[in-house]
């Protein structure tokens, strides 16, 4: 998908790893309680490995530019001062990326992921997950994960790589796995509407079937990728003064766009007949009379 083609750069740009002993491991627990009922871990001042259990795990990363993983269970993460990357796994987690250019990735359950300061990375996956970027220019996407696998999965590997060369304990390693089922994980059937709020900074937000998106303060551009019979999402603080809005999908060349009023200060965009996006507080005359100062279209 050509709106997404960033992703690589965006990733992997901005994150440093350090050589030697710049990184400190936790492995998993051996205790078959801290497994059932969680445990919880702080890193160091440095670029903590943090891995967690079966359990509802706390893990504080503290300063550094840490890489948490939460697995199973309920977790809440935190990432703290750094370019950090978090790994919720499976359950209702809560992600917490602090200051710094951080990298979070909910997994499957119904996630709630705050980017904090910082021009940051937020995906959803399967369940209802909220998306909050905070202050930054921040990247929230809620699309079904098999329309960014190969690109997540390419990155998956160059993290990898990058862990694998500071530490040879079994941290790294289980590490290595999480990352790279993180970029596949999430049963698209059990997926739900998201919530994607970008905060202050110029932010990019791509959601479909049925997301609601908010930009917030700053100039902010949308993206929709849509299939015939999803549900139509919501922009709800839409500018097409300064603000773009990109539709991904199938067969864009063929497609026949309509925009129609919804109210009177709401209006509604129309793929072939099907409603694929609701935005408010614009008019559908404002809208339609230069529809090619904001609107695009890409193929998926």
């Amino acid at each position: 998908m050509e709106l997404l083609l960033f992703l690589p750069l965006l990733l992997v740009g901005g994150l440093a790893f350090g050589g030697g002993s710049d990184h400190d491991d936790a492995s998993d627990s051996d205790d078959a309680t801290a497994e059932e009922t969680g445990e919880s871990q702080t890193g160091t001042t440095g670029a903590d490995i943090l891995l967690g259990g079966g359990g509802a795990d706390l893990i504080d990363g503290l300063e550094g530019d840490d890489i948490i993983s939460g697995e199973a269970g309920p977790d809440t993460l935190i990432g703290g001062a750094g370019n950090d990357i978090l790994l919720g796994g499976a359950g209702d987690d809560v992600l917490s990326g602090g200051t710094g250019r951080d990298i979070l990735i909910g997994g499957a359950g119904n996630d709630l992921l705050n980017g904090g300061f910082g021009a940051d990375l937020l995906i959803g996956s399967s369940g209802s997950d909220t998306l909050m970027g905070g202050q930054g220019n921040d990247t929230l996407i809620g699309v079904e994960y098999d329309l960014i696998a190969e690109e997540l999965a390419g990155v998956a590997d160059e993290i990898t790589e990058a862990v694998a060369g500071t530490s040879d304990s079994p941290a790294a390693g289980q590490l290595a796995a999480r990352i790279a089922g993180a970029a596949q994980s999430g049963d698209v059937a059990e997926r739900g509407p998201d919530l994607l709020e970008g905060g202050g900074g110029d932010d990019l937000l791509i959601g479909d079937d049925g997301d609601t998106m908010t930009g917030g303060a700053g100039t902010d551009m949308f993206g929709v990728v849509y299939k015939s019979g999803d549900d139509a999402s919501l922009i709800t603080d839409f500018d097409y003064h300064t603000e773009t809005l990109t539709l991904v999908l199938d067969n864009p060349d063929a497609a026949t766009i309509v925009i129609r009023a919804d109210g009177p200060e709401n209006s509604v965009v129309l793929v072939d007949g099907e409603v694929v996006v609701r935005l408010t507080g614009q008019s559908a005359a404002d809208l339609s009379a230069d529809p090619s100062s904001w609107l695009f279209l890409e193929p998926l």
